[in-house]
């Protein structure tokens, strides 16, 4: 049920007393029905207090979400390789909460990298006839 206040807070403020409350282990779900707004906003305020500088109130959530993640996946690795055989489901649990911790982690994220090359390269102006050119083309999708 949404909460009814005298005065509205700042949105800091609502931002911090929502992160508290976010680890306190609320969802996101009871933390928006609390405040009487949507769960993006809640979302959207979980974002911006991990980009703020309260680093170590953000650590605090990124811990807790690891460790839930990493408690989910002790839980659906149970049931994956049980003695009574692979449960596919579980299986698929299991990808997804690897995913969704890579992901949380940027573990997958794209990384720079920069080649040089040293050398020269050979080049050749050839003058292929249409006939030529159908030829090679049909000789390549062959070899497909």
């Amino acid at each position: 049920m949404a909460r009814k206040r005298s005065r509205p807070i700042s949105l800091e403020a609502r931002d911090k007393e929502i992160l508290d409350l976010r680890l306190k282990g609320w969802s996101q779900t009871k933390i928006a029905e609390h405040f009487g707004i949507g769960q993006a906003v809640i979302s959207r305020a979980l974002t911006r207090m991990l980009k703020e500088p309260i680093k170590e109130a953000a650590g605090e959530v990124v811990q807790l979400e690891l460790t839930r993640l990493d408690e989910m996946f002790r839980n659906a690795y149970k049931r994956a390789s049980s003695e009574r055989g692979f449960d596919p489901r579980a299986i698929e649990s299991c990808l997804k909460i690897m995913d969704r911790r890579a992901k949380f982690l940027g573990l997958d994220a794209p990384t720079k990298s920069e080649t040089e090359l040293s050398g020269s390269v050979a080049t050749a102006n050839v003058q292929l006839t249409e006939e030529q050119a159908q030829e090679i083309v049909t000789k390549l999708a062959n070899e497909i």
